[in-house]
């Protein structure tokens, strides 16, 4: 028996506790990536001369890869059960 599951004895993979964890994490995440992204699009309107380049599309492209990495963990983890003892 590992560690982690001597913590939580009654926490597998597939509870409802640890889904819940990992959709409040999803979410969080979610959140966090659509104020930084109003945030450098504001910066970057306000900042950028007549011939200036979007420059936030660089950064978002990015985390919205991670973000992306993040989703299909959840959802593939979720799916995915502790072998049993």
């Amino acid at each position: 028996m590992s560690a982690a599951r001597d913590q939580h004895p009654g926490i597998t993979a597939a509870s409802p506790v640890r889904r819940y964890a990992l959709l409040r994490g999803l979410y969080f995440h979610l959140a966090i990536f659509a104020i930084a992204t109003l945030v450098m699009f504001l910066l970057n309107a306000n900042t950028r001369g007549p011939d200036g380049g979007w420059w936030v599309v660089w950064p978002l492209q990015l985390w919205a890869i991670a973000w992306g990495l993040h989703l299909w963990g959840v959802t593939l983890g979720s799916s995915i059960s502790q072998p049993s003892e």
